[in-house]
């Protein structure tokens, strides 16, 4: 089974979701994910797709921290799509 992690940390530039200063900090970021591909985890993007999804609006909770079953869909699906072979970690252009 092949080891993934999608990279959630791009919910935080939703407008109506809570900013959280780890997700934030690119030089942070840019760490952790060089630190995961050296470990051999797949970064799988997912940024662009929650930027376009239609229902983008309705993807964080009344408390402004959580996420709802639209987004949780979305990642499900995605995730699925990478487990089966049917996407690459990266999307295509």
């Amino acid at each position: 089974m092949r080891e993934a992690r999608i990279d959630y940390v791009n919910i935080a530039r939703l407008p109506s979701a809570r900013r959280n200063a780890d997700a934030s900090d690119a030089a942070r970021l840019a760490r952790e994910w060089a630190a995961g591909r050296a470990s051999g985890i797949t970064i799988v993007e997912v940024s662009r797709l929650l930027a376009a999804a239609p229902d983008r609006a309705r993807f964080v909770c009344l408390d402004g921290i959580h996420m709802t079953e639209p987004w949780h869909r979305l990642m499900a699906k995605e995730w699925l799509k990478l487990l089966v072979g049917a996407r690459e970690p990266a999307l295509e252009n």
